[in-house]
């Protein structure tokens, strides 16, 4: 399930990744929301497994969560966004 990119609204990428650029994010956190009815199905399927007395594993992982999020915690990645910068901001 990937629950950055497709499944949430808002979009991050108009906003500067270099350092000390927070201040020009103007976003809440209202614009970047995951779907009730994707999050919904999420709960569903995790209590039938606790139900079941399941060990229940949350797999973070997809093309999006990589491109998107992950690589913008490495400086050496093209996604690179700097700690103060107003992209990790909106992130």
């Amino acid at each position: 399930m990937d629950f950055f990119g497709a499944r949430t609204t808002g979009d991050t990428s108009g906003y500067s990744s270099a350092a000390g650029t927070a201040g020009n994010y103007t976003g809440t956190s209202d614009d970047y929301v995951v779907s009730s009815t994707y999050l919904g199905r999420i709960e569903q399927v995790i209590e039938w497994s606790l139900n079941q007395g399941l060990v229940t594993i949350i797999d973070f992982h997809g093309s999006n969560l990589k491109s998107e999020f992950i690589y913008t915690f490495d400086s050496g990645e093209t996604e690179y966004t700097h700690p103060t910068s107003a992209k990790r901001a909106a992130d």
